[in-house]
């Protein structure tokens, strides 16, 4: 993907692995017949992450290309 616009996304870090983070944005969704909270696994070499001494369920905004965004379903 050449396209370098990047989006700047209201989320809350919900888990923290080596290569990859889980974001919520307050979005909803269905699984095994009960609502949940729908979260996002983004690579970190994709997202800047703002303040960047996050943990778990700190409210931060990502940073990220614009494709990736539209790509995991967050706008």
């Amino acid at each position: 993907m050449g396209d370098k616009t990047l989006t700047d996304i209201a989320c809350t870090v919900r888990m923290i692995r080596d290569k990859a983070i889980a974001v919520a944005d307050g979005t909803m969704e269905q699984h095994e017949g009960r609502e949940r909270e729908k979260f996002y696994w983004l690579p970190k070499s994709m997202i800047e992450v703002d303040p960047d001494d996050y943990d778990v369920g700190d409210a931060v905004t990502g940073t990220m290309p614009e494709w990736k965004a539209m790509d995991v379903g967050l706008i």
